[in-house]
């Protein structure tokens, strides 16, 4: 079966929480759209 590629909505985040701090960490970065989680974790640590 094929993995679900997950998109950054807020119920595919591990916390919840932390999905508004998130999508602004993105926006600062002038990013935003469909990308995994481990993408997105990604980009706001570079």
């Amino acid at each position: 079966m094929a993995k679900k590629r997950k998109t950054t909505k807020t119920t595919d985040r591990p916390n919840p929480k932390t999905a508004r701090v998130i999508d602004d960490a993105l926006k600062g970065k002038g990013l935003s759209g469909p990308m995994t989680w481990e993408e997105a974790k990604a980009e706001i640590l570079s």
